[in-house]
C-alpha cells in the first residue's frame, strides 16, 4: 500500500493553514537517511547518549537537532535531580540514624519522593518521545530554554 502525503490530504490551503496553527511542518528526510520524525523520537530512546548522536552526526535536520538538544538537557537534569535527591537521603539516613521513628519515616518518604520523580521522568520521556514521533516540537518549560541557550 502506497503510503499519501499531507499534500494528497489536503490542499495548499489547508496545509498551510494546518501548518500555521499547529506550529509544525511536515517532516522531511535527514542527512542521516531517516524520516525527521523518527530520528527525532530516537534521539530520546537512550537518553543523553542517543541524542549526543543524533546531535553530533545529523548535519541538515534543524528538528532532528531540536529534539536531540532537548534529550540531552532532559537526560542531565533527570541525573542532576536523581543525584540531588540521593545526596538528601543519604545524609538524611545518616543524621537521623539514632531516632528510631523519625530515620525510617524520613527514608520511606525519601523513597517515595525518588519513585515520584522516576516515574515522572518516565512520563516525559515517553511524551517528548512520541510527541517528536508525532512532528511536533514539544517545549518543556526550562529544559527547552536551556538546549535553546546552549546547544542549539
Amino acid at each position: 500500500m502506497a503510503t499519501r502525503t499531507a499534500e494528497q490530504y489536503l490542499g495548499e490551503s489547508e496545509l498551510a493553514e494546518s501548518e500555521a496553527i499547529t506550529g509544525d511542518a511536515m517532516v522531511g528526510e535527514t542527512s542521516m537517511g531517516l524520516a525527521e520524525n523518527t530520528l527525532g523520537a530516537l534521539s530520546y530512546l537512550f537518553g543523553f547518549i542517543s541524542g549526543l548522536l543524533v546531535y553530533f552526526l545529523e548535519e541538515n535536520s534543524e528538528f532532528a537537532r531540536y529534539h536531540a538538544a532537548q534529550s540531552i538537557v532532559l537526560s542531565a537534569v533527570v541525573i542532576a535531580t536523581w543525584i540531588g535527591i540521593s545526596l538528601i537521603s543519604t545524609v538524611g539516613s545518616i543524621a537521623l540514624d539514632g531516632v528510631p521513628m523519625i530515620g525510617l519515616l524520613f527514608g520511606l518518604g525519601m523513597a517515595l519522593i525518588g519513585l515520584a520523580i522516576w516515574l515522572g521522568a518516565i512520563g516525559v520521556w515517553l511524551y517528548t518521545m512520541i510527541s517528536a514521533f508525532r512532528g511536533k516540537r514539544t517545549r518543556l518549560p526550562v529544559v527547552t530554554k536551556i538546549a535553546e541557550q546552549y546547544l542549539l
